[in-house]
């Protein structure tokens, strides 16, 4: 008999239990909106280099975007990976870019490019000639000649870097 008792009371239990549950009302209705908030315009991340136009103005060089994690320096500062091109109206024709991580991208637009030169980092450089979109490997601590550089002696364009080690 006691067993019978012992049951209901632990069914009776756990029904009150499930009713309590089922009743909890949310604390916020998803439909309300802050006040403070209300005609505050939304953060959108469009995707474009910070300073591309300073940069374009100043290097002759169209930076559009990337992870953040290859970045336009002064070729005076520390840096891990240097471009040649006719388009870039520093230095000798030369744009420089810090690298200081093991991975990144960096999406760019720089015609008449001819070479990389890399420190420390080996890279992936992807380029467009006559049309015809290619990637070149850049070993670590080395140059490489591309475009006007190369037997052909076509123009190319530079599109991306993308750190590789």
């Amino acid at each position: 008999m006691a067993s019978r008792s012992h049951r209901w009371l632990l069914a009776a239990g756990i029904a009150a239990s499930v009713a309590v549950l089922a009743s909890v009302t949310p604390l916020a209705a998803a439909d309300t909106a802050p006040t403070e908030n209300a005609g505050a315009p939304f953060a959108i991340e469009d995707g474009a280099y910070p300073g591309a136009d300073e940069i374009l103005g100043s290097t002759g060089a169209k930076v559009v975007g990337g992870d953040g994690h290859i970045t336009y320096t002064d070729c005076a500062n520390p840096h891990q990976i240097k471009v040649w091109a006719r388009s870039v109206t520093l230095h000798d024709n030369w744009i420089c870019f810090a690298a200081p991580d093991a991975t990144g991208r960096l999406v760019l637009n720089i015609t008449d490019a001819y070479r990389i030169q890399t420190w420390d980092r080996s890279l992936k450089a992807s380029l467009s000639t006559k049309g015809q979109t290619e990637t070149v490997d850049v070993p670590k601590d080395a140059a490489k000649g591309f475009g006007e550089a190369s037997p052909t002696g076509d123009a190319s364009t530079l599109l991306e870097l993308r750190i590789t080690g």
